[in-house]
């Protein structure tokens, strides 16, 4: 008897999928809470896009990141960034997400990056990168909301958007290969719309 409730139950499972697939309607809509900002609810809309309620970075953005050293022209693609303040192990000499930022700049390819002013024990870390040949800026006021894009012949293949990145956790993420085009300028605007208000590593107060 319990065998055939949970094939009547699979079955009436299979076919719910069918039917949202075959209508083309979204499974899982994304949930915003009150204060999340009309500007942002875009990303959560994006071509292919992946909804997930929480994550570690590190275990599904940073192998993404690797691929890119692994490409043979890493001197076409470019990487645009907003963190938060580099307060956590993502900046410190010998951390993956690092490393393999420093790889790509020796590789030819380009870092863009924007965040908070960072502490001093990250300060050098950052001094590294830019001596690499990243650019860097940083916001007075931290950003909640961070992006990574990376680019091959500046049309971008990847796009990682966070809602908010505590504590090594990053909730609210979106992400997709391959934008369409509209997904692509989403991503470009919105980061060079942070970018414009950033103050340049080389100011003094640095």
């Amino acid at each position: 008897m319990s065998y055939i409730v949970l094939l009547v139950a699979v079955t009436i499972f299979v076919c719910g999928l069918l039917f949202f697939r075959i209508k083309k309607l979204p499974f899982f809509e994304p949930i915003f809470r009150e204060d999340f900002s009309e500007e942002l609810k875009p990303f959560f809309r994006m071509n292919r896009c992946k909804y997930r309620a929480t994550a570690n970075p590190r275990h599904k953005l940073l192998p993404e990141l690797k691929k890119i050293v692994k490409e043979s022209d890493a001197k076409n693609v470019n990487v645009d960034i907003i963190a938060h303040k580099f307060d956590y192990g993502g900046y410190t000499p010998t951390d993956k997400w690092y490393t393999t930022l420093v790889e790509i700049l020796k590789k030819g390819g380009g870092i863009n990056l924007i965040g908070g002013y960072p502490s001093e024990d990250k300060l050098e870390c950052l001094r590294e990168l830019k001596e690499l040949g990243a650019n860097i800026r940083f916001l007075t006021e931290p950003p909640i909301s961070h992006l990574f894009v990376y680019s091959r012949e500046s049309d971008p293949t990847f796009i990682w958007f966070e809602k908010e990145h505590k504590d090594e956790r990053a909730t609210c993420i979106a992400y997709t290969r391959y934008p369409n085009d509209k997904d692509a300028e989403l991503a470009k605007d919105y980061f060079g719309n942070v970018w414009r208000d950033g103050t340049p590593m080389e100011n003094p107060q640095v």
